[in-house]
Order: C-alpha cells, then structure tokens, then sequence
C-alpha cells in the first residue's frame, strides 16, 4: 500500500530512532514510512517494522536529506530530524487542515529545554520576524523558518527538491520552503507545538 506520507530524516543520533518511530505512530493514524539517510545503520528491529527504509551516505545533511526525498513514496512527504519527538496526534491535525496542490502545512517546533518563548508562536515563522531576510525578494508574509512542512510529493519533485549546494539540512529546508512559495503552494501554520527536539550547539 502507498503510505499516505514520507517522513526524511537525515540522521546520525542510532539511539534515538526507535523512539522517533514511536512518536510517529502515536501522531499519526494513516500509513507512513520514515526514510533515514545517513552513516549508520539502524537496528534490525527498526527495519523489521516494516516501514522504515535506510540509505547508507556519508555526504553532508543537505545531500541525505535530498537522497531520502527521492527514494519517497508517499503522496506527502515531510522532513524531519532525528531528535525530534512528535507529540500525539500532531500529524493529524496538520492533515485535517486538508494539505494539497493549493496549500502546505508547516508545524511549530522547540529546541531544547530552555527553547526560545517566541518559537512557539506563529508569527515567529514568518519572514517578517527576521531582519536577517530583510531586503530578499519574496513576500513578508512568506513561511521561512519551519523545519517540517507537509506537502505533496508532486509539488516537492516539481521544484526539485532540496538543493544540495547548501551544507546543512536547515538552509536547504529555508530555501526549499521559499521555492514551494514561489511555486504557488501555500503554506499555513498549524497551531501549537507539534514537535519537540533536544539541542546540540
């Protein structure tokens, strides 16, 4: 069966995965897949849930995040990290906000214990918020800093995908996010926290 969605995860922490899949499956009640990208190879217990898929590259997070976008098979996909835990039911509710060809869903998410107040709060996620995107040439309004939106595969292969030429997972997801935009998806925030990751400077 084609799962409903993919989630990416470039990843290197082993030994949070299975907990990652948990949080997953108490989110979310449609089929998904989580697809891990990265040098390590997860436990054959994970594999054997049957909707884990692994692919084994030492490039850099941009790149293994792009690779588990194209191996997806699912009618959404979703990146994520691998220290993130979602919170119950939060997958759901970004789906009965109808994500489609019109229109995306991007989640709230916290870093850390001591996470910033201000995350929490949509307007934290716009473009606006920022001074350092002041002068770029895209709408005030524009979603720019969510690290999970939920948005058709078909939409996500039109414009590529993510771009490899940035290093890091979270630049490739800003400019990803702005491409989806520009693109004419739009992107809406679901209220409240729907993830929670821990922090490493």
């Amino acid at each position: 069966m084609t799962p409903k969605l993919s989630l990416l995860m470039t990843a290197i922490r082993r030994e949070r995965w299975a907990g990652v899949c948990d949080s997953i499956a108490a989110s979310f009640s449609q089929e998904w897949e989580l697809i891990i990208c990265g040098p390590h190879e997860p436990e054959k217990s994970l594999l054997d849930r049957g909707n884990v898929k692994y692919i084994c590259d030492f490039g850099s997070p941009s790149r293994c995040q792009q690779r588990a976008f194209l191996a997806a098979e699912g009618e959404f996909v979703a990146r994520m990290d691998d220290d993130g835990l979602w919170l119950p039911g939060a997958i759901d509710r970004a789906f009965a906000l109808n994500p489609g060809r019109s229109q995306a869903v991007a989640v709230i998410f916290t870093e850390g214990e001591n996470y910033n107040r201000a995350m929490v709060h949509e307007e934290h996620f716009h473009k606006r918020a920022h001074r350092l995107f002041q002068g770029l040439l895209f709408p005030d309004h524009w979603i720019v800093t969510s690290a999970s939106v939920f948005a058709l595969r078909q939409d996500a292969l039109a414009i590529g995908g993510f771009d490899c030429i940035f290093e890091t997972s979270a630049i490739s997801t800003l400019d990803y996010g702005i491409r989806l935009q520009n693109y004419g998806v739009q992107i809406v925030m679901l209220p409240g926290v729907s993830i929670h990751h821990t922090h490493m400077p």
